[in-house]
């Protein structure tokens, strides 16, 4: 998923594309965890390139909208997470949190965190 995300922003695949990667990660998530026997289940947020930008990664491809100039926070890991700055106006949400959950029922029938 890492790599697939990462091929995405740099734009050599196209966001229909990753989002067949999305759908085999969920699928895989949610079937191992319904094989424990866990009674509430998780997507895994397989499909969430980050805690902080998540409900805008689908419009960072999007080069009006936002400047290649991003704020970047370092983890004490090493890892970083950059915060795009927004460039043009209107902002908008590219997903909302819902359909998460709505992808994950289609795959289950048992409750989802």
């Amino acid at each position: 998923m890492i790599t697939a995300q990462r091929n995405y922003q740099q734009g050599r695949v196209h966001f229909n594309r990753l989002n067949d990667y999305y759908i085999r990660a969920i699928q895989t998530t949610i079937e191992q965890l319904e094989a424990t026997g866990s009674p509430v289940i998780s997507d895994g947020e397989q499909t969430k390139s980050s805690f902080l930008t998540y409900p805008i990664f689908a419009l960072f491809n999007e080069y009006y909208a936002f400047s290649s100039d991003c704020f970047s926070l370092k983890f004490s890991d090493g890892h970083r997470r950059l915060l795009p700055r927004l460039i043009k106006a209107p902002f908008r949400y590219a997903v909302y949190a819902h359909t998460y959950i709505d992808a994950a029922k289609q795959i289950t029938k048992l409750p989802i965190k």
